[in-house]
């Protein structure tokens, strides 16, 4: 299943750093609206097309130095079901998926993520330019995965930045 997951384009956020909250629209390959998502880097709220709220991201701890990154603790209908966490490191990005059986590949050239479980990819995720906002292009290789992967696609967004 082939996805576009768009943020809107914040003037405050863009002009002073600051934000009261972000919205990220996603559909799929034929312009179906498939979930809107609102929120912060506290808190993110994932809403499906008929707006009932299916997931929640919620940042665990913030920047330390000489830490770890980002943590967002991911739920789907009020059960936990995963942590992304972003690691230091000199050059790229480095994401850690606690809670399930998959991992994140990240290439600095092509900026393209896979999520991968073993040798299998269960999604890949690319960066678009975009004037105002920003894009990626997300590919679901199993539709029971969607929400997941779209909550995990709104996590890195946040920790990338």
């Amino acid at each position: 299943m082939k996805l576009s997951l768009k943020k809107a384009f914040n003037l405050s956020k863009a002009l002073f750093r600051w934000s009261f909250g972000d919205k990220f629209t996603v559909k799929d390959e034929n312009d179906n609206e498939r979930f809107t998502a609102k929120g912060n880097r506290l808190k993110i709220e994932v809403y499906d097309a008929s707006e009932k709220l299916v997931a929640t991201l919620k940042e665990t701890s913030g920047r330390v130095v000489g830490k770890h990154g980002f943590n967002y603790s991911i739920e789907v209908d009020g059960n936990a079901v995963c942590k992304v966490t972003r690691k230091t490191k000199v050059i790229g990005m480095n994401v850690e998926i606690t809670g399930l059986p998959w991992a994140l590949e990240y290439d600095n050239v092509t900026f393209e993520h896979q999520l991968k479980h073993d040798d299998e990819v269960i999604m890949t995720i690319n960066d678009k330019v975009a004037f105002l906002g920003e894009n990626y292009d997300i590919e679901v290789f199993d539709a029971e995965n969607e929400l997941i992967c779209v909550a995990i696609a709104l996590a890195i967004d946040y920790i990338k930045s």
